[in-house]
């Protein structure tokens, strides 16, 4: 797996590095990298493979037929196929029972919620995927089918008294050759692995169509608390900030970054990302039912690198992630602004502002994600977010009726109405995202990336303009270069569900 720090950081003079910016103005500043929001994480994705849920995989081998492939991550709630790492059969004298060992995805997970036979919901589990009801679907498999799952914690391999078919005693696991013994030393243990172990008693009607495909709707990887490392107590989240914070540390398929060098302290950025993640907020924009701000369910490739799976989960919340002394995850959200104003008597350089203009400026976006609501399927929806979603064309006519779009792809946010929160901070953002590069003097060392600050300038005809820094690099001579961004609280969702308009003249544009 590539890592995603380079070795510019062993030359690194920059303080801090920006969460990104939206569109042609995405620039790092400096040599500390950044990764992140939806604008900077799109360059991976729009290069990425169609999403991969129906790959097969195998990862730790319970046998040593098939092909080596790698397991894949499962966060949040997906369905996926597993990869049949053994096939047998037994019987009394007839082979009528066939013996299928299926691999999921990294372990632990929460447990599986249904079992789908060619696209079929066959299966359903009231306790994550322990026992299952065979008749929830349509045709009834009672009699036929037994299942036994591992949830990726186990350390023993399947016991020789296992019994998956009521009543059929030649249907144990040891009469098949994927166990022959009860033996300590099995070495089938799927160390880490959650799998399925399945019995099929053959039936001419049920399986005429030969063996069927099977599918999961799965709860994904447990993980741990924000500060803590993988070697204590997990649970099962779709908070993306924990979610970020499991994918760092993992030594598996992650960074494996101690959680020490992560900004996870109480009120710090991976703690505070948490809180604002979890909030309730209004469903859409006119509908006051409430629900989660932000939610992860994310199917990782780790044939992927580090880097491109952690710009994808970045997407779920807008955020980015900095370095320096310490990791620190930074959400676009509204913040408190500094009691400090940049202004004549502390800025020592240059000035550059960038007005927003047509290759940044946006009137429509629309994204591509796995939609929940697709019949168990997360099948590719396409939403889109416009003037006309809120019943005008204000921008559209402050643009010259020229259509200024973005598509972007959402691979790990399944809920339609995220989505369009998403798309509507993305396109809000974009309508004020004139960015300010400025030379101030070492009194403003104690600046962040991340704050927002007030800035007033006669040149420049502003007075208590607000924007957010975005980089922060320390010069030679003792000069700070602060890379800033327009900032309005109207862009986010917290504060207005509508888009806010572009209020320059069209010559602007």
């Amino acid at each position: 797996m590539a890592p995603f720090i380079g070795a510019a950081l062993a030359t690194a003079t920059a303080i801090g590095t920006a969460i990104g910016l939206t569109g042609a103005l995405a620039t790092i500043v400096g040599a500390v990298l950044v990764i992140g929001t939806v604008a900077l994480a799109t360059k991976a994705l729009k290069r990425s493979k169609q999403q991969k849920q129906k790959k097969g995989i195998t990862g730790v081998l319970l046998t040593s037929a098939g092909t080596s492939e790698s397991i894949p991550v499962v966060y949040g709630q997906r369905r996926i196929a597993g990869h049949r790492t053994f096939i047998g059969n037994n019987g009394s004298g007839n082979n009528d029972y066939l013996h299928l060992v299926e691999t999921l995805c990294e372990g632990p997970i929460e447990g599986i919620q249904k079992i789908f036979y060619n696209d079929e919901l066959v299966a359903t589990s009231s306790d994550n995927g322990q026992t299952f009801d065979y008749s929830a679907g349509s045709t009834d498999y009672s009699s036929l089918v037994g299942t036994k799952f591992f949830d990726g914690s186990q350390t023993s391999a399947i016991s020789a008294s296992t019994q998956l078919i009521s009543g059929q005693d030649d249907s144990r696991p040891q009469n098949s050759t994927f166990r022959t013994t009860a033996s300590a030393d099995d070495n089938r243990k799927g160390l880490g692995v959650a799998y399925c172990y399945h019995v099929l008693k053959w039936d001419d009607e049920k399986f005429a169509g030969g063996l069927p495909t099977i599918t999961y709707e799965i709860k994904g990887k447990k993980v741990p608390q924000i500060g803590s490392d993988t070697t204590t107590t997990l649970t099962y989240s779709t908070n993306p900030a924990r979610i970020i914070h499991d994918f760092l540390i993992h030594p598996t398929y992650g960074k494996n970054i101690p959680v020490t060098l992560l900004d996870t302290d109480s009120g710090k950025t991976f703690k505070t990302a948490e809180t604002y993640c979890a909030e309730n907020v209004d469903t859409a924009h006119d509908d006051t039912t409430q629900t989660t701000r932000y939610e992860c369910h994310a199917f990782l490739d780790t044939d992927e690198s580090v880097l491109d799976n952690l710009e994808a989960l970045l997407t779920t919340c807008r955020g980015g992630l900095i370095t320096g002394d310490t990791y620190k995850l930074l959400l676009d959200k509204p913040e408190t602004v500094q009691d400090i104003t940049i202004n004549d008597d502390n800025i020592v350089g240059n000035i550059e502002f960038l007005q927003a203009n047509k290759k940044t400026l946006l009137n429509r976006i629309r994204a591509k994600f796995p939609d929940e609501a697709s019949e168990f399927n997360y099948q590719e929806n396409i939403t889109r977010v416009d003037d006309a979603k809120f019943g005008n064309t204000t921008n559209l006519t402050a643009d010259n009726n020229v259509v200024l779009q973005r598509d972007i792809e959402l691979p790990h946010t399944t809920n339609k109405a995220m989505v369009d929160r998403i798309l509507t901070e993305e396109l809000n953002q974009s309508r004020q995202s004139g960015v300010l590069e400025v030379e101030v003097d070492a009194g403003m060392l104690a600046l962040s990336v991340g704050d927002v600050v007030k800035f007033t300038n006669t040149t420049l005809g502003q007075t208590d303009k607000k924007y957010r820094i975005l980089s922060t690099v320390l010069k030679p001579d003792h000069r700070i270069a602060l890379n800033m961004r327009e900032y309005d609280d109207n862009v986010y969702w917290n504060n207005n569900k509508v888009l806010i308009t572009n209020n320059k003249d069209d010559t602007d544009h």
